[in-house]
């Protein structure tokens, strides 16, 4: 669980981590399932299933309220190549709560 609260947080920084919508909630939820379905694949969710896992990622990134701020717009290709890099992501680094260096960046500018 602690490992889904880090990478959680990593999204919620940048405001959706994933998706090629130009929608900051559509791209955290984007970001949440491919987190989770990640982490299954790599037999990383210890017990919890992949949607126990995309409701609490979801809620733990505040995925229902993702704006960006005022003057600013959503860069879905930055958002895209975050959820590209963590389905390419190796299962050591990603079981490990460290997501991509793509991810570790503010998706509003």
């Amino acid at each position: 669980m602690r490992r889904l609260l880090v990478l959680a947080g990593l999204c919620a920084m940048a405001v959706g981590c994933g998706s090629s919508n130009g929608n900051p909630v559509d791209a955290c939820n984007n970001a949440a399932s491919t987190i989770c379905n990640k982490l299954s694949s790599c037999g990383s969710l210890n017990g919890t299933t992949v949607a126990q896992c995309i409701t609490q990622v979801e809620a733990a990134a505040t995925c229902s309220t993702r704006t960006c701020p005022a003057g600013t717009s959503f860069d879905s290709n930055a958002a895209s190549t975050c959820i590209n890099d963590v389905n390419g992501a190796s299962c050591a680094s990603i079981s490990g709560g460290n997501a991509p260096a793509s991810c570790n960046v503010a998706f509003c500018h």
